[in-house]
This record gives C-alpha cells, structure tokens and sequence, in this order.
C-alpha cells in the first residue's frame, strides 16, 4: 500500500482527510492547540520515551512522534491497520511540521519521509 495515497477523493475542504474533534497528548496530559508547534515539539520531546500525539475522535486516526533515545520517530495511522506507517530519525521541524497540518487535516508531509508499514 502506498503511503502517500490519500483515502480522499479530491480537494474540496469537505472531502479532506482529517480530524474533527483532536486531541493533543503529551506525557503531562491533553494540551491546547500551540501557538508554535516547534515550541511544543520540543519542549515535549526533550527525554527519551516522551511522545507527543494529535488524535481525532476515532481511535484509529492519529499522527504521533516519540523521542526514541534522542532520535525522533514519526508516525501516522490513517483509518486502519494497514494504513498505519513509521518514519525514523526525523527532525524536530519536520515533526513540528507534520503534527501541524494532521491537526488541520493536511497530509503533505507524508511524501516528505520514506515510510515503512507497521503491523500492530
């Protein structure tokens, strides 16, 4: 399955991908929407085993990074199991970047990083 295949069927704001009702996570709890995400990037994930998710109401839709011994990995899981996909060693900016347009629907991040399929 190719990664940066979108599940929309075009480019109106109605058929986006996207969350409705998001969540911001942290290891200290659910967070407002920042005014900069870099900031919130990396003050959230400055130790390992931090995380950081954005969520929308169904559980199964959700982009998410985690400091994995001082390497960042990014992930995203976009409606099912077999539409959820990893990156490694991926920058603060690019996480940033990336955690910003899941919140607002947005999906071209994902053909900015070289994907691999997770099974769970």
């Amino acid at each position: 399955m190719d990664p940066a295949a979108p599940l929309s069927s075009g480019d109106d704001d109605e058929d986006r991908i996207g969350p409705d009702d998001l969540t911001i996570r942290t290891p200290n709890g659910t967070v407002a929407e920042p005014a900069s995400w870099l900031a919130l990037v990396y003050s959230t994930l400055r130790k390992p085993g931090d995380f950081l998710v954005v969520s929308s109401g169904p559980p199964d839709m959700y982009a998410q990074a985690l400091n994995h011994d001082g390497r960042f990995v990014l992930e995203y899981r976009d409606g099912s199991p077999d539409r959820h996909f990893r990156t490694d060693d991926v920058s603060l900016a690019s996480v940033a970047d990336a955690l910003s347009q899941w919140m607002s629907g947005g999906r071209d991040f994902i053909k900015d990083h070289k994907w691999r399929p997770l099974s769970i």
